[in-house]
């Protein structure tokens, strides 16, 4: 655990675990480094220093009473940019899971974006969920509609690393995985479709953001099968009164 005492980090080392350190890449580290240097406003909670990057100065004095409250909802809507809220979460791992709060926030920041999480690294993702407790990060969604297996839809755009295809974000709708695989105008859109057993559901949510979201680790065994049938959404969406 880190219990820093010197005003401000140098290097985000002090801040963050290695492992997942080295899954940020230079860009992203840069980008938080240089918050937390600006930051030179104090906050410690039960002897843990609590780090606010991307949090606007005058809304840390909110932050740090929603986490005094063990309010994650709080906590994680004063990153105004919910872009940011994995990298909060991220730089406060020690003092969350001391306090019992890092599945909630972990789980809180990830579905409170409202873009595909591009900015953070896949493999930086799945690191924050692998350090989490299996069963606290399921108590803190929603109970799973029915049993396993599931057939998941995810939708995906881009090429490279934008694509993503074995990504950590599902649904059970293959119309809401269409409407995300058009939403950004990127070039070649899919929707992939997976049979998932429930060891690989790391947890689901519908009561937050009334979507049906799975967040899953696919095993390398997994096949992922491209849906076809989705031709037609990219008829309809490429419409030119709809300006796409």
């Amino acid at each position: 655990m880190h219990l820093v005492k010197h005003q401000a980090a140098d290097t985000l080392a002090e801040v963050l675990d290695e492992p997942i350190l080295v899954t940020l890449g230079h860009e992203r580290c840069i980008s938080i480094l240089e918050d937390i240097r600006t930051d030179t406003a104090q906050y410690t909670l039960d002897g843990f220093r609590v780090w606010l990057p991307s949090i606007p100065t005058w809304l840390r004095k909110d932050a740090i009473a929603a986490l005094k409250k063990g309010n994650v909802k709080d906590f994680i809507g004063t990153v105004v940019d919910f872009r940011h809220s994995l990298a909060v979460v991220a730089c406060n791992i020690p003092f969350l899971q001391h306090r019992g709060l890092y599945e909630a926030a972990l789980l809180r920041a990830f579905i409170s974006s409202a873009t595909n999480r591009l900015r953070d690294p896949l493999p930086f993702q799945r690191s924050l969920f692998m350090l989490a407790d299996r069963q606290k990060l399921r108590d803190a969604g929603d109970s799973l509609p029915g049993a396993a297996p599931y057939a998941l839809y995810r939708g995906v755009a881009g090429v490279g690393a934008l694509r993503r295809v074995r990504g950590l974000s599902w649904t059970d709708s293959f119309e809401k995985a269409a409407e995300f695989a058009m939403m950004w105008n990127l070039p070649d859109p899919a929707v992939f479709e997976a049979i998932v057993s429930d060891e690989e559901i790391l947890t689901y949510t519908h009561s937050e953001m009334k979507e049906h979201e799975y967040i899953v680790m696919l095993s390398r065994q997994t096949p992922v099968r491209k849906c076809e049938d989705f031709f037609p959404y990219i008829e309809w969406y490429t419409q030119p009164w709809l300006g796409i």
